[in-house]
């Protein structure tokens, strides 16, 4: 009745207060929100909007209410980006996935910040996060405005020890952001360390593993050279970890520097990534081998997918004779006797013993 009647008297909704016009929002009919939201679209489109009425708006729980006032936002972003405050509202006050869309507007606005103003604004986010509450960690918002866009300004604000300070005291936010600043430093990894690295890289935040992975990329050199510390890395509770582990094992370690022992470890592994990894080094080097020192080395594992790999490579490659066949035995008998039986894997190896026989 009431939507009939204002449609019929359209001067009524444009004497409506901006109040008004947000209550309408959360009516249940969306004819109701869609003549609310066409009035506020011809208010303010042409205009600087209400920033009063935009942080109103983005706190609404329908994406096309929060996305209309993401557009003014956008539209006229140079009106409010250079004002430290308004930025801070924005990120402190906004949640869930209207936050999204306001870190990539700022981002926008933020590139065209002149530098003294880019310094001003990182210096008062990192205020903030010295002074956040650990309990709440209400800043999250502005820890990912500093991540993704003054970096650069924060790294010439800190000092190594005041950004380890932040990573072992700080809240979950200052960790973040501390992190990202001291992954990017090209002398991260001679400062704190293989040990400081790799406490980093067991962190629960992603953020402060990503920032241990940047470490890690960049010691590469080091690492090449001495794989044995990769083999920390492989050993983490943290696939992410692994996979970084796995990328300069395969395209910076030489075999030289690997060796049976280094590719044998990674087979040996209780984590199943890292033991496909090592079968796939093994492959790509098996050549260069003593296949014989392999399958004996391999066959010790107690892993059904080991065995089983190491049964193929017994099928193929083991010699002729009852002297290496009888260095086996061990192996043949866990795989027959095991009280958990896997069919297949016993029957291929009743058909290899007895073709041997």
């Amino acid at each position: 009745f009431g939507l009939y009647g204002v449609k019929r008297h359209p001067e009524i909704i444009k004497d409506a207060t901006p109040s008004e016009l947000v209550g309408m929002l959360d009516a249940e009919s969306e004819k109701i929100i869609d003549l609310a939201m066409e009035e506020l679209e011809r208010r303010f489109a042409q205009q600087s909007p209400d920033f009063e009425l935009i942080q109103g708006l983005l706190g609404h729980a329908r994406p096309s209410v929060w996305g209309l006032a993401c557009r003014w936002l956008e539209d006229n972003f140079q009106a409010w980006v250079g004002d430290i405050q308004k930025v801070l509202s924005l990120h402190l006050d906004v949640h869930g996935p209207a936050l999204l869309e306001i870190h990539r507007i700022t981002k926008l606005g933020v590139s065209e910040l002149a530098g003294i103003q880019r310094t001003e604004l990182a210096q008062t986010l990192l205020d903030l996060l010295r002074s956040g509450e650990k309990a709440t960690d209400s800043h999250q918002g502005i820890a990912i405005l500093a991540r993704e866009n003054l970096v650069s300004e924060l790294d010439a604000l800190l000092t190594i020890d005041q950004l380890l300070e932040l990573l072992e005291t700080g809240s979950t936010s200052a960790k973040t952001v501390a992190a990202e600043v001291l992954g990017r430093r090209s002398d991260g990894f001679e400062v704190l360390g293989f040990e400081g690295v790799l406490g980093l890289a067991e962190s629960e935040i992603i953020a402060v593993r990503k920032a241990a992975q940047n470490l890690l990329r960049q010691a590469s050199g080091i690492l090449s050279n001495d794989p044995s510390l990769l083999f920390a890395v492989v050993d983490s509770q943290w696939n992410d970890n692994h996979d970084v582990a796995f990328e300069i094992l395969r395209d910076q370690v030489a075999f030289e520097k690997l060796g049976l022992d280094g590719i044998i470890g990674l087979c040996d592994s209780s984590q199943a990534d890292v033991q496909v990894f090592g079968r796939e080094l093994l492959k790509k080097h098996f050549e260069l081998l003593d296949s014989q020192e392999v399958l004996f080395r391999l066959i010790e594992h107690p892993d059904t997918t080991m065995q089983a790999y190491a049964l193929e490579l017994i099928e193929m490659h083991l010699g002729g004779g009852f002297v290496r066949l009888a260095r086996i035995e061990s192996f043949c008998r866990a795989i027959l006797f095991d009280t958990w039986p896997d069919r297949a894997l016993k029957q291929s190896l009743l058909e290899f013993l007895s073709s041997r026989a």
